[in-house]
């Protein structure tokens, strides 16, 4: 779906208990929303975030998921998919270490950087990650 600003009150108000999935399009002029939208679904396993080309709007949306995660939320997540985004070395450790801190990163099996724009010392932040045993249930990484 493409995300829209009145979701947000709509998820936190209603909540999603069953919601196994969340696949977002940011449009340019909506980039990111409250952690507590990924708070008001317990139960999802799988985040894909995509900008509309590789772009900063990705990181206020990843943002939301590194305080959703360190919330306490986001408990069963298993698959993490970032398109289109431009991410900073800063960004991907911030995320990898909300993802090892609150327990996730030893459930999670595919993280993927698919169209993203990473750095070398960002690749070598998730190669330091992997190589330390944080992923050791990840079976893709893209």
């Amino acid at each position: 779906m493409t995300w829209h600003r009145a979701f947000q009150p709509c998820f936190r108000e209603r909540q999603a208990p069953y919601l196994t999935a969340l696949d977002m399009w940011l449009a340019d002029d909506i980039a990111g929303f409250s952690w507590n939208v990924l708070a008001a679904a317990p139960a999802v396993k799988r985040i894909s975030i995509q900008g509309s080309e590789p772009t900063p709007l990705g990181v206020a949306a990843l943002r939301s998921v590194n305080a959703a995660l360190r919330n306490g939320a986001l408990q069963e997540l298993e698959e993490v998919v970032l398109r289109k985004c431009t991410l900073g070395d800063g960004d991907i450790r911030e995320f990898l270490d909300a993802l090892k801190e609150s327990g996730c990163a030893k459930r999670l099996t595919t993280l993927a950087f698919l169209s993203c724009e990473v750095g070398v010392e960002g690749i070598r932040i998730v190669a330091d990650h992997i190589g330390r045993g944080v992923f050791s249930a990840l079976k893709i990484l893209d």
